[in-house]
C-alpha cells in the first residue's frame, strides 16, 4: 500500500506543479530529467531505491500526461475560438435558470470537431424545457474556455468544460441519446428536489435542497442566510463532500447493520449519490475513500487513509489534470488530509489539558461530554490546519467562529440529512407522511439558521485577509502553534498559551489598523471590482461608499464589504448610488446585508423600476437603512469629508441622470460623476462652479463619451482613476487616454493596480 502511496503522491505532485510552476513547453523536458534521476536511483540501497523510482517515474507521468492531456483535449478546442456555427449537442444535465440567461451543460457531438464539454449560454431562454440525454443542434458562437477577455482562466478546464459557447438561435430536438439510462442519476436527482418542495416548507426547503443534492440555485436566492453561513463557516454543509457520504452511510448502516450486506449496499448507493450530486471534486473524494474502505472491509485487508487520500487524488487528475486548479478539490484534500494528521492529536491534547485542569475521571458523563465536545472541535480545527490557508487566499477571509458554530449545528444536521430522505422516500409512497415528516424535520433547518445567522451575524465572527496585518497575523498562528507543539516538554501540549498569543496578536491587527487609519483625514480607496465601480471614502472612524457594482463574477458587494469589515468598521454612514445600473450597484443588496449602513442615496429617478432596484431596497428596508432619493443639492458631513451631492438633471438616458459627487477633504478635492457623458458634463459646468481638483474618478470606466475636454479644463485634475476591468465595449477608450495625457494627468487604472488608495494626512 505504501508503495501506491509514493506513485499515486509523486504523480499527483507533479500534475500541481505542471498546472501552477511549469509551462507547456517545459513539461517534457522536465520529465525527461526526472526519469534520470530515476535511474539513478538504482544506485542507492535498500528502500530508498525502490521510492526514489517510483517517484521520479511517477512524477514524470504526471508532466508528461499534463501536457498530452492539454494537446489532445484543450488545444483542439481552443482552435475553434470565436467560431459561429450551427452544431450538434448532447445535454448532460437540466437547464439551470440563472436569472438573465439560462445556463445548459452540454456535449459537442459535431462530425470533425472535438467531442468537448460545453456551457452554452441562453440569454432567450429558449432551452428551458430541455433534459440530460436530448440530442439538439443549434446556432451558437463557440469561445475557448481557457480564456476570457485575453485573460488566461481556469475555472471551467478545472471542471472539464473546454468550451463556451452562446446560443443565437433557439435550439431543435434531434433525437434521444441510444444510451439514455445512463442518466438515471440526473433524472433521479430531479426528482429528489421535487420531493423536496413538495414536503418541506418554503422557507427551508432551499436550504434542505442544497443539503441533500448539493444544489443552491434557490438558496443562493437568500442572500441574507447565504452570507451568515460563509461569515459562521458552516457553507461546507451546502458543498456536498465527505460529511454527507459519512452521513449517507451511516444511514444506510441504521437501515442493513454493519458487515458485508451493508458495504455490499453503500458502494453502489455511494456510487449513485456522486453522480447524482454533479460528481464535484469534494464528494468523488469522499466517495471513492469510502469505497476502498468498504473494499477494504469485504475483503479484510488493511486499510491505509493516505495511501486512499493519494490513490483518489491521483484518479482525479488522471481523469483531468485541470482539476489541480479547483479550489473545491484543493479544500477536499487539504481538509480531510488535516484531519488525518492533527485531529487525533488535537483531540488528545484538548482532552488530557481539560481532563487534568478539571480532575475528571475516564468513566463517567462528564468524560462522554468531553469526548463529545472535544472531537467536533478537534474535527474542525484539524480540518482548518492545512484549508485555512487556501480559505485566506481564495476567499480573503477566515471564519473564527465555526468551530462553535460546527459543533452547536452538525448533529442537528445529520439528522436533518438522514431524515431528508426517509420523508422523500417515504412521502413518495404516503404523502401525508412526507408532509408530516417535513413539517417536523423544518424546525431542525429552523433551529441551525437561527445559529448561523445569530453567530454569523458576531462581531470579529469572520476575519479578512485583505488587511495585510490579518494574513501577517495568520501566519504568526502557525508559528506559534508550531512552536508551543515543538517545546510541549513533558507535561504535553497546553492549548492556553497559543490561543491567549493568537487573541493578543489578533488585537493588536485591529488596534494598528484603526490607529493606521485614524491617523488619516481621508482614505480614498477605488476597489478592484472588474468592469464596475465601488468607492470607500474613510474619515475617522466612519465611511461612505461610492456605487457598489460589477460583473457578477467578481462580486462587488462581497469584495466592498471584506474591504470594510477588514478595516474593522462597525458601519457606513451611506451609499450613494450615482445611478442603478449593474455595473454600479449589483453589489449593493449583498453590502447592505453585511455591513451596517445608516442611509442610502439613490437618484431620483421615477422612470426607474428596475428589478435590481426592488432587490436593493428591500433589503435596505429589511436591514433597516434609511433611503432617501436625492430631488435637490445636498450636502453630507462625514469625519473631516465634505460631500457635495449634485441632484440629477433631466437626460434621456440613465446615466446622464445619476447623481455626481465633489468632495473636499482639508486642501483635498475630488469629483466622481458616475456614468455621465459630456452633455452632462457640461450641464454640471453650467450648474455651478466646479473648483480645481485633486482626483477625478474618471467617467464611464473611461469611455470616448465621458471626461471632455470642458471638464478637464474647469478641474485640472492632478490625478485621475479609471474602474474598469476586462470588457467588450474598449474601455478605456483611447481617446480618453489622449485627452488625460495631454492635460498631464496622472493616471492609475484599477485593472492594472487592483484596489488604489490614496491618502490625505492630518
Amino acid at each position: 500500500m505504501r508503495k501506491l502511496a509514493w506513485a499515486a503522491g509523486s504523480f499527483s505532485a507533479a500534475v500541481f506543479a505542471a498546472c501552477y510552476l511549469i509551462p507547456g513547453k517545459w513539461r517534457l523536458i522536465a520529465a525527461g530529467i526526472l526519469l534520470l534521476i530515476g535511474a539513478t536511483g538504482f544506485l542507492l540501497r535498500g528502500n530508498m531505491r525502490r521510492r526514489v523510482f517510483l517517484a521520479a517515474c511517477f512524477a514524470a507521468l504526471g508532466l508528461s500526461w499534463t501536457q498530452a492531456h492539454h494537446l489532445v483535449f484543450i488545444a483542439p478546442a481552443q482552435e475553434l475560438d470565436g467560431l459561429d456555427t450551427v452544431a450538434a449537442f448532447r445535454v448532460t444535465d437540466y437547464p439551470q435558470d440563472c436569472g438573465n440567461y439560462t445556463l445548459v451543460q452540454a456535449r459537442l457531438i459535431e462530425a470533425g470537431m472535438p467531442k468537448a464539454r460545453v456551457s452554452l449560454y441562453d440569454y432567450s431562454h429558449t432551452s428551458d424545457k430541455l433534459s440530460p440525454g436530448d440530442l439538439i443542434k443549434a446556432p451558437v458562437r463557440l469561445r475557448s474556455a481557457t480564456t476570457r477577455y485575453d485573460e488566461e482562466i481556469w475555472s471551467y478546464t478545472s471542471r472539464g468544460v473546454f468550451l463556451t459557447g452562446t446560443l443565437l438561435d433557439a435550439p431543435e430536438t434531434a433525437g434521444q441519446w441510444n444510451w439514455q439510462f445512463l442518466n438515471f442519476p440526473k433524472q433521479l436527482g430531479k426528482l429528489l428536489k421535487e420531493q423536496v418542495q413538495r414536503f418541506f416548507p418554503e422557507d427551508v426547503a432551499p436550504l434542505m435542497c442544497a443539503l441533500l443534492t448539493g444544489d443552491k440555485t434557490a438558496l443562493y436566492q437568500d442572500t441574507r442566510l447565504c452570507i451568515s453561513m460563509q461569515e459562521a463557516g458552516l457553507m461546507h454543509i451546502v458543498a456536498v463532500s465527505g460529511m454527507h457520504i459519512a452521513f449517507l452511510v451511516s444511514f444506510i448502516r441504521l437501515l442493513t447493520g454493519n458487515g458485508k450486506p451493508a458495504a455490499m449496499v453503500c458502494i453502489p448507493v455511494i456510487v449513485l449519490f456522486i453522480a447524482m450530486t454533479g460528481g464535484s471534486p469534494s464528494v468523488v473524494r469522499a466517495g471513492f475513500m469510502q469505497i476502498f474502505l468498504l473494499f477494504s472491509a469485504i475483503l479484510r485487508a488493511e486499510s491505509d487513509d493516505a495511501t486512499s487520500l493519494c490513490a483518489v487524488l491521483a484518479l482525479l487528475l488522471l481523469c483531468n489534470p485541470q482539476s489541480a486548479r479547483s479550489t473545491s478539490l484543493q479544500l477536499s484534500f487539504a481538509a480531510i488530509a488535516g484531519i488525518m494528521l492533527f485531529s487525533g492529536r488535537i483531540f488528545q491534547a484538548l482532552y488530557d489539558w481539560a481532563r487534568k485542569l478539571f480532575r475528571i475521571k475516564r468513566k463517567g458523563v462528564l468524560s462522554l461530554l468531553l469526548r463529545f465536545l472535544f472531537s467536533s472541535l478537534s474535527s474542525t480545527l484539524g480540518a482548518l490546519s492545512i484549508s485555512a490557508p487556501i480559505i485566506a487566499l481564495t476567499f480573503e477571509n477566515i471564519s473564527l467562529i465555526s468551530p462553535l458554530t460546527n459543533l452547536l449545528t452538525l448533529s442537528v444536521i445529520s439528522v436533518c440529512f438522514s431524515g431528508g430522505l426517509i420523508c422523500c422516500i417515504i412521502g413518495a409512497v404516503f404523502p401525508f407522511l412526507g408532509t408530516a415528516l417535513g413539517r417536523l424535520l423544518a424546525w431542525g433547518l429552523r433551529y441551525v439558521e437561527f445559529i448561523v445567522q445569530g453567530l454569523g451575524s458576531a462581531r470579529f465572527a469572520c476575519v479578512y485577509s485583505v488587511n495585510p496585518l490579518v494574513a501577517v497575523w495568520l501566519v504568526l498562528v502557525y508559528v506559534i502553534l508550531a512552536l508551543c507543539w515543538v517545546f510541549r516538554g513533558k507535561r504535553g501540549f497546553r492549548p492556553t498559551v497559543p490561543v491567549c498569543a493568537s487573541l493578543c496578536l489578533l488585537m493588536a491587527a485591529v488596534l494598528f489598523t484603526r490607529l493606521a487609519d485614524n491617523r488619516d483625514a481621508l482614505r480614498f480607496t477605488a476597489l478592484d471590482v472588474g468592469q464596475g465601480q465601488s468607492l470607500v471614502l474613510q474619515s475617522s472612524d466612519d465611511a461612505v461608499v461610492i456605487d457598489c457594482g460589477g460583473p457578477e463574477s467578481e462580486s462587488a458587494g462581497e469584495t466592498a464589504a471584506n474591504y470594510l469589515e477588514s478595516r474593522f468598521l462597525r458601519g457606513v454612514s451611506a451609499l450613494i448610488l450615482t445611478h442603478v445600473h449593474a455595473d454600479h450597484a449589483n453589489g449593493a443588496a449583498e453590502l447592505l446585508w453585511r455591513v451596517p449602513i445608516g442611509t442610502l442615496i439613490l437618484p431620483a429617478d421615477k422612470q426607474n423600476d428596475s428589478a435590481l432596484l426592488g432587490e436593493i431596497l428591500a433589503a435596505a428596508n429589511a436591514r433597516g437603512t434609511e433611503v432617501i432619493y436625492l430631488e435637490q443639492d445636498s450636502i453630507l458631513t462625514v469625519g473631516d469629508l465634505e460631500l457635495t451631492l449634485f441632484a440629477p438633471a433631466a437626460g434621456d438616458q440613465t446615466n446622464e441622470r445619476g447623481i455626481a459627487v465633489l468632495g473636499k477633504c482639508k486642501d483635498f478635492d475630488f469629483l466622481i460623476t458616475g456614468d455621465m457623458g459630456t452633455e452632462g458634463e457640461l450641464r454640471l459646468l453650467s450648474h455651478t462652479e466646479l473648483p480645481q481638483t485633486e482626483l477625478l474618478v474618471v467617467g464611464h470606466h473611461g469611455s470616448r463619451y465621458s471626461t471632455g475636454d470642458e471638464l478637464l479644463q474647469q478641474l485640472r485634475p492632478e490625478t485621475a482613476i479609471i474602474s474598469v476591468g476586462n470588457n467588450n465595449s474598449g474601455h478605456p477608450h483611447a481617446e480618453t487616454l489622449a485627452r488625460l495625457s495631454a492635460n498631464g494627468v496622472k493616471l492609475y487604472r484599477t485593472d492594472h493596480s487592483g484596489n488604489i488608495t490614496l491618502r490625505v494626512s492630518r
